[in-house]
């Protein structure tokens, strides 16, 4: 029998809020309001997870692509070369993010790759559908021009090189379509090594050229020193021994600014040949590395189509060799505009002989002309000065040229990135599907809570400050 003064406790199973309080009172009717409504829970997942789906499949996704190449001096050769001069501002990585990154050098890039082409078909679906509205709002659509400089800007910012504490040099560049990222680091890696190549042979080229130029006014100098000194001779009747050989006047010597021209313009020369030598032996090397690949792997295979992207690099037109043949035929107009205004032979201009010269210095032997002596001599010594630099620098530059292969060697090559940089896809569909799932509980909730019923026994207890002793269940 039971006691009324102490009820047996309720029939069924607790309520959450007697293992948790008012927490698990609100937590488990939002849990449960799921159940309660079953088809608009479902409705509201599969739109916001299928929303988070959908959107992860036309955003854009990113691509790394990186390139190492190690740069060192040789300072065996600088020594062997030339032993007295520094060669402290001729350090290989100097300025290396300004050669890649200036704005001509991405331009060449653009239509090197055909950036403008393969980027209008490579858009993301979102990107397609940001352009297709701003042209609709415009009623302008973009020109090639105007992507080209738009795409150029991009390049500022998404291509990067850094210059590492052992003489690498990192470009990489990050980009939505990989293939597109892969040409770009391939073909900025290969203009980088031709601009330091034509810089290299180009600088040392025209130092030649200068001191070719100066060479050729100490030798008017020299000539007309003799001049004035056979004058002087005339004048005080001084009794000279038959010479051999007549000593070539000032107006027979070519002149300095021409001699200059053409000494450009034969650095210049060079510089394209041994440019166009550089790409036919990188050339060669990766039509016999794919060669070799080929025999071992399919066509299709990663290594294969990688070496063949190469070799289709290295042959498309390079900026540098059309930089070089626009630079020689202007020079060769500048030759001969300038050979032209100073009346100079067809059979080109006579250069003074040295050792006439010198002869002529020690046949004046009077006291008379010991100034215009002096003064023939400091010439002549300035004159054998400058012959010492052209030869070190010819050497310099021979030195250069053979070892600028084992001075910039590519240790780490451009490769096709195997994912995109951040799981955006993954992250994104994820999302979706927490999204769904929080929204499902939230609209459920909202439900329950807009039709203002008690559904529950907490719900009761709360609003009468009443226990309820049982349940009974439909």
């Amino acid at each position: 029998m039971t006691d009324p003064f102490n009820p047996a406790p309720p029939v069924g199973p607790p309520h959450d809020g007697e293992l948790l309080g008012p927490i698990g009172d609100y937590l488990g009717f939002a849990l449960r309001s799921l159940g309660r409504h079953k088809l608009l829970a479902t409705s509201a997942f599969v739109l916001v997870a299928a929303l988070g789906v959908g959107v992860a499949r036309v955003v854009p996704l990113k691509y790394q692509v990186l390139a190492t190449l190690l740069v060192q001096k040789n300072p065996l050769v600088a020594a062997l070369s030339n032993p007295g001069m520094s060669r402290d501002w001729d350090a290989p990585t100097l300025a290396a993010r300004e050669t890649v990154i200036r704005r001509q050098n991405l331009v060449a890039l653009c239509e090197q790759t055909e950036f403008v082409k393969r980027y209008r078909a490579s858009r993301a679906p979102a990107i397609r559908a940001r352009d297709w509205l701003v042209e609709k709002l415009t009623g302008k659509p973009k020109t090639d021009a105007q992507v080209l400089d738009d795409l150029v800007n991009a390049l500022e910012q998404k291509l990067w090189v850094t210059v590492g504490q052992e003489g690498t040099v990192t470009i990489g560049f990050t980009w939505s379509d990989p293939e597109l990222a892969y040409a770009i680091v391939q073909a900025a890696v290969q203009n980088y090594l031709e601009a330091r190549n034509t810089a290299e042979i180009g600088a040392m080229g025209e130092a030649i050229a200068i001191l070719q130029g100066h060479d050729a006014r100490v030798q008017k100098d020299i000539a007309t020193a003799i001049e004035q000194l056979e004058d002087k001779e005339r004048a005080l009747r001084i009794q000279q021994a038959p010479r051999r050989t007549p000593v070539v006047r000032a107006s027979a010597l070519p002149d300095e600014e021409l001699v200059r021209l053409r000494g450009v313009l034969a650095a210049r020369r060079r510089a394209l040949a041994d440019l166009e030598d550089y790409r036919q032996r990188r050339q060669t090397e990766l039509q016999t590395q794919l060669d070799q690949l080929l025999a071992v792997y399919a066509p299709e295979h990663p290594a294969v189509v990688s070496a063949r992207q190469s070799l289709e690099a290295i042959a498309t037109p390079s900026p540098q060799i059309a930089d070089l043949r626009a630079e020689i035929a202007k020079l060769e107009q500048d030759v001969a505009s300038r050979a032209k205004e100073t009346s100079e032979p067809p059979q080109g201009p006579a250069t003074l002989e040295m050792d006439l010269a010198q002869a002529r210095l020690t046949e004046a032997q009077d006291p008379r002309l010991e100034y215009e002596r002096e003064q023939l001599e400091m010439l002549l010594r300035r004159h054998a000065a400058l012959v010492d630099r052209i030869d070190s620098t010819r050497i310099a530059l021979n030195t250069a040229q053979v070892a600028f292969e084992q001075r910039y060697s590519i240790i780490s090559p451009a490769r096709r990135p195997k994912g995109p940089l951040k799981p955006y896809r993954l992250m994104l569909s994820a999302a979706g599907v927490v999204g769904g799932a929080l929204f499902a509980l939230f609209v459920t909730v909202v439900r329950d809570l807009s039709r203002g019923r008690i559904l529950e026994r907490w719900q009761v207890e709360q609003a009468l400050d009443l226990p309820v002793l049982t349940e009974l269940r439909r």
